[in-house]
């Protein structure tokens, strides 16, 4: 699947991120150990650091590449 826009990106790794909570392991996907929702959703540090692939560090729409 090829994501365009970062507005994609960020509601496919929303989703992602529920797979624990809706399974019944955790009650919030930040409580989930290997999870990387406490960096997207609350910028604590995990594990490595994170940063935006290049091109989708900003909130447009569409970016091309």
């Amino acid at each position: 699947m090829n994501l365009w826009s970062r507005k994609k990106v960020e509601e496919k790794l929303d989703d992602l991120h529920e797979n624990p909570v809706r399974a019944g392991f955790v009650e919030s996907a930040t409580d989930w150990l290997w999870s990387s929702a406490r960096w997207y959703r609350q910028r604590r540090t995990v594990v490595a650091p994170f940063k935006w692939p290049p091109g989708l560090e900003t909130d447009d729409d569409f970016v091309v590449v």
